[in-house]
């Protein structure tokens, strides 16, 4: 056990480490998706770490997956120009894919 602690720790308190795994480990997600009848449409909304994907049979009898929605991260170009419109003077809003450290560009909640 004490093997593996050190392992999770490195040089770190246990406390800090396990603050730490807390966080990346927490957040949330949604995703709503509503079928209007009357006009066969189908709205999809998701916000933080979700994917809305249509699995579709076709016509011959295989299925495939239809996209409903674009990832709302930092490696989504019209993402990442959409926040640099949003942020005009601060370059380092995504660094590394990510923004301000988190994986995700459009969530709620509070991490901590």
């Amino acid at each position: 056990m004490k093997a593996a602690t050190q392992v999770i720790t490195g040089s770190r308190s246990l406390q800090r480490a396990m603050n730490e795994l807390e966080v990346a480990e927490s957040g949330s997600c949604a995703l709503l998706a509503v079928y209007d009848v009357a006009s066969q449409l189908l709205r999809v909304a998701c916000l933080g770490d979700s994917r809305a994907v249509l699995g579709r049979r076709k016509a011959e009898g295989s299925w495939e997956a239809v996209p409903l929605s674009t990832d709302q991260t930092g490696y989504n170009e019209e993402e990442v120009a959409r926040l640099q419109a949003e942020h005009p003077g601060e370059p380092e809003i995504i660094k590394n894919g990510r923004l301000l450290g988190l994986a995700v560009t459009r969530a709620f909640g509070d991490m901590r």
